[in-house]
């Protein structure tokens, strides 16, 4: 046969290593790139001609991308320009086509713990559905489980003699359940109108509620869980049940918390944590703080109990300190510790409030305790927040330590019957947020010698900033007997002086 690119002649063979799906037609060998065909070559000692060089590489014999070499006119080209080269050049021969490698899923499963399949089978052996009238088609409870390699639905009495009653005589149920995803991925939808005995979820409440605007889910389930869950959505839009088109807005994975030795929990290491004796020790609130506290959300995270006593002090210093300073009358809202304290709120509101629609509940809570310790420092110079900054601190804690926080908001607001969790989110004050001075660095000839305080007001001073730049001892020794050629201050964020 002839190649159509390079006009070449090419040898035909008849061979059994060709996949049997990968094509109907002649398929061309590439035995330089490919590791059968390469097989098949050296075998019956056919030429080995290098078609793409690989990037950074000299290699001869690989299955990567790169550039096209000894192909004529597309010499040069990388692989996928060449493809849709040859495609426009052969355009009456041949089309890109996308191939996906699917399998079939079975559902069904041999287990107890999952949805009963409303089938029956009648002494023939026909499969039924199982009439509306009897659904839902509950799992029996006389199950035995033996390890038999059978479903332990086979040996219930009760699932047996249901049917029969039901349908007669000789007929049988399915014993099979369904994958224990089928059912977990379609509740979202139940959820919203549990109660209905009508339909799984009234159009009028699928439509106020539906489609989930954010899902948590781990990383053990998530492909399996979004792949029925987008079918069962999709599928149900079809049919005219939904009106939109994905089952979840966003959906992220969370990591696992590990035992303390780093390894998965499993009760035969002996490295399970009860949260139960968590709880009891040291509060839900605590247990609830640390899990959020322990890293970023996706990651895997070992359990460390030192950490938790280090969340429990933290929230107890913030319950000490409120509540301190609502009864001590000698403290002052006013000096430069509060000043300080002031500008430190208004700094974690804001780093708390961006935070959390970012997931990133590990540095929020980081922000609160920097302020804590920030707090804990006025207040031993005898000055704090008022009563309506400690407002503002106790709710950027609600949704970390819900039930101190909401003891807390009773105690400084005096509203008993009020929730902080009903409460306006509190807003910072973006000229508190500004540091009063930043740093930044002093580079000579493009490498960092020394860094200068900035004040607010003299940000933009470039005249100003670059002669108490140059004026600084550790500046001086690297320009002393140098001519500067160029001086350059880029506000807020470096300082560049060029020398001879």
């Amino acid at each position: 046969m002839i190649n159509p690119v390079s006009g070449e002649a090419v040898p035909l063979y008849v061979a059994d290593y060709v996949l049997a799906g990968y094509g109907t037609g002649v398929v061309m060998g590439v035995p330089a790139h490919d590791e059968r065909d390469n097989a098949f070559a050296r075998k019956f000692n056919l030429p080995i001609k290098q078609v793409v060089k690989k990037a950074g590489a000299d290699e001869e014999i690989h299955s990567e991308y790169g550039e096209l070499v000894n192909s004529g006119k597309y010499s040069g080209l990388q692989t996928e320009t060449a493809k849709e080269t040859l495609v426009k050049d052969f355009s009456s021969a041949m089309e890109i086509a996308t191939t996906y490698k699917l399998r079939d899923w079975l559902i069904s499963r041999q287990r107890y713990w999952g949805v009963p399949i409303p089938i029956v089978y009648d002494p023939e052996g026909n499969p039924h559905p199982v009439k509306e009238v009897h659904l839902p088609w509950m799992l029996p409870t006389d199950v035995e489980f033996k390890p038999t390699g059978e479903s332990p639905l086979t040996y219930s009495k009760e699932f047996i003699d249901r049917t029969e009653k039901l349908y007669g005589k000789g007929w049988r149920p399915e014993f099979d359940t369904m994958d224990t995803f089928v059912d977990s991925s379609w509740y979202f939808l139940r959820y919203v109108d549990a109660r209905n005995k009508e339909v799984f979820a009234s159009a009028e409440q699928l439509k106020q509620w539906e489609p989930v605007d954010f899902y948590m889910i781990g990383p053990e389930h998530i492909v399996l869980h979004l792949l029925y869950s987008r079918f069962f959505t999709k599928f149900l839009r079809d049919q005219g049940y939904l009106k939109f088109d994905e089952p979840f807005m966003k959906m992220r994975h969370q990591g696992m918390i590990l035992g303390p030795d780093g390894k998965k929990m499993s009760k035969s290491k002996g490295n399970v944590i009860n949260p139960d004796e968590v709880i009891e020790k040291f509060g839900a609130d605590t247990l609830r703080t640390y899990e959020m506290f322990m890293g970023p959300i996706e990651a895997d995270k070992p359990w460390d109990v030192s950490a938790v006593a280090g969340v429990y002090r933290f929230l107890q210093r913030i319950h000490r300190l409120v509540h301190e300073s609502i009864s001590s009358s000698d403290l002052k809202t006013e000096g430069v510790e509060a000043a300080a304290l002031r500008r430190k709120l208004h700094q974690t509101i804001k780093k708390v409030t961006q935070n959390i629609p970012d997931l990133k509940f590990n540095t929020a809570i980081a922000f609160m305790m920097e302020f804590s310790n920030t707090w804990e420092k006025a207040f031993q110079a005898k000055q704090t927040l008022t009563v309506q900054e400690m407002e503002m601190v106790v709710k950027i804690m609600a949704p970390f330590a819900p039930f101190l926080a909401e003891e807390l908001y009773h105690a400084v607001s005096g509203a008993e019957q009020a929730s902080i969790h009903t409460a306006t989110w509190p807003v910072w004050d973006e000229a508190l947020v500004q540091s009063e001075s930043i740093t930044v660095g002093i580079q000579i000839n493009g490498k960092v010698r020394g860094e200068l305080e900035i004040a607010q007001e003299d940000l933009k001073n470039s005249e100003k900033i670059l002669a108490a730049a140059k004026s600084l001892p550790v500046i001086q020794q690297w320009l002393s007997g140098k001519q500067i050629v160029k001086e350059l201050y880029v506000p807020g964020k470096i300082i560049s002086i060029a020398v001879q």
